[in-house]
């Protein structure tokens, strides 16, 4: 399987440091270029940052040459470029993203995704994470959830 990640994933793991849970998940993920840029961009999280710059070993970020499509999504770069690599790569794909917009075009478009709460689900019921001491961390960063998210990520565990 082919999984690709937007930022919002990537910022939010980075500020409770978990990052290294893409790997055990995954082995390896793909950066869009556009998506990477954003990683590194000023105003990103320190920890974001410091990563992006020094990628692990695990991680591909060589989709520069990625056609994005003519189609409009009304997203923001990184978005656009997951989502155009996710529609020319062979095979299954999963998508890591966390936006409302960017999450609807990837349904819209029949691919499958994820967001960091799902990510931190799978992480627990693995033994590779606790969840609840995740949230707790996400409850101090810029990550935004409802209390009901929670609520059914909770039940997805039970």
């Amino acid at each position: 399987m082919t999984v690709i990640s937007d930022t919002s994933p990537l910022s939010a793991l980075a500020e409770i440091g978990e990052l290294s849970l893409l790997r055990q998940l995954f082995g390896m993920v793909i950066l869009p270029a556009a998506v990477l840029q954003e990683c590194i961009q000023e105003g990103a999280p320190a920890a974001l940052r410091q990563w992006a710059f020094t990628l692990p070993d695990w991680v591909i970020s060589d989709a520069s040459s990625v056609r994005i499509p003519s189609a409009d999504f009304g997203l923001d770069p990184g978005e656009t470029a997951v989502i155009a690599l996710a529609l020319e790569a062979p095979g299954p794909v999963l998508l890591l993203m966390d936006e409302r917009a960017g999450v609807a075009v990837a349904r819209s478009l029949g691919l499958a995704f994820t967001g960091t709460l799902g990510l931190l689900v799978r992480g627990q019921q693995l033994g590779l994470i606790d969840f609840e001491t995740a949230v707790a961390g996400l409850r101090h960063t810029r990550f935004r959830f409802t209390e009901a998210l929670i609520a059914h990520a909770r039940r997805l565990l039970a």
